[in-house]
């Protein structure tokens, strides 16, 4: 792939980021699905071509029947089946077979691609916090996995700027640049979990425990947690101003989940500060 191609590709990725976690799985799972079809579909036409689709028609024909005749032997049933595929077979050879998709096939391949979407969006639909947390981490480790193929697929993304950006005024532009000098950017500073956050960590959008409604986002070990330069301390914790950088969720992030040695260094700039 030229350089060109991987700025475009990469910069859509940096623009697909800005959606949210649902919606971006949604046009996912729907761009996975129409490749398959199409994929099928040539593989169909392929059989076709070549006069595959009567030798596979013969060869299952042939497993059916050793199989029924295993089973039933010469119950009625079986006798049956027999017979019926002899038809089938027939009507094939002779191409009078329906090519037609059988309606429960597709009525199943619409349930299986709603059930897959539903598990991978759970924990982010408000009703998610009444579920039991062990159902909640099973439906956790849907999500982390399909992210993890999503994070496969636009490895690299970060170098590139996004594709799509919304464009400010030339001369308010040029204006603000004459007003106002831009400070150094800061390093970016991606939080470091320890074994108990990552198995599972709250994102919050106040710095309270009391209420799960605060809960604006979930994260793990597999998770990219950015610090935004500012901390808080409730008399019992310190919590961390963070943002998820794939579900771009900004929130405070508990410290008793932080590396113990990184927490402490970004308390200490805190106070030199």
């Amino acid at each position: 792939m030229s350089d060109v191609w991987l700025k475009y590709y990469y910069g859509a990725w940096q623009s697909f980021y800005q959606l949210s976690w649902p919606l971006r799985f949604f046009f996912e799972l729907a761009f996975f699905v129409i490749v398959l079809c199409l994929v099928l579909k040539g593989l169909r036409i392929v059989a076709d071509k070549c006069k595959l689709r009567i030798h596979l028609a013969k060869l299952w024909c042939v497993i059916v029947k050793e199989a029924v005749y295993i089973v039933g032997r010469e119950q009625a049933w079986a006798v049956a089946m027999d017979n019926r595929m002899i038809d089938w077979l027939q009507k094939k050879t002779k191409g009078t077979a329906s090519k037609r998709t059988h309606p429960r096939r597709r009525i199943l391949l619409v349930l299986a691609v709603i059930a897959i979407y539903f598990l991978a969006v759970f924990v982010d639909l408000p009703f998610s916090r009444y579920v039991s947390e062990e159902y909640l981490s099973g439906a956790e480790n849907v999500k982390v996995f399909f992210r993890q193929i999503e994070a496969f697929c636009s490895q690299g993304c970060e170098q590139y700027p996004p594709l799509f950006v919304k464009r400010e005024d030339e001369e308010e532009t040029a204006a603000d640049e004459e007003l106002e000098t831009e400070p150094e950017e800061a390093e970016p500073v991606y939080i470091q979990l320890n074994d108990e956050g990552k198995d599972g960590a709250n994102i919050r959008s106040e710095p309270y425990l009391g209420d799960d409604g605060n809960i604006v986002s979930r994260v793990n070990g597999n998770s990219q947690i950015l610090y935004l330069q500012e901390c808080f301390y409730d008399g019992e914790r310190y919590w961390l101003r963070v943002r998820d950088v794939i579900d771009n969720a900004e929130g405070w992030l508990s410290g008793k989940l932080v590396d113990g040695n990184q927490l402490a260094a970004i308390v200490a700039q805190e106070d030199e500060g």
